[in-house]
């Protein structure tokens, strides 16, 4: 996937998925990943928020710096 520099999280979201991204999970996007556990019910956009925030710090992000510390795999894991 490929855009065009200056594009925001929110246009990777929708471009990805076709809809708007909750504000929880625009907010994720800036967090550090590390070692975070999330509790969202079933249905509030957990696999989406939680894999495009992780690709969006790894590839998108404007800072070389978070691109660079963003880990190179992400494990996600279900009860």
């Amino acid at each position: 996937m490929s855009l065009p520099a200056g594009v925001t999280f929110r246009d990777l979201f929708v471009q990805a998925l076709n809809t708007a991204p909750f504000p929880w999970q625009e907010r994720l996007a800036g967090e550090h990943l590390r070692r975070l556990l999330i509790r969202i019910p079933t249905g509030a956009g957990k696999t989406a928020g939680i894999v495009l925030a992780w690709l969006w710090r790894r590839r998108f992000d404007p800072s070389e710096e978070v691109r660079e510390e963003t880990p190179r795999r992400l494990i996600y894991c279900l009860p």
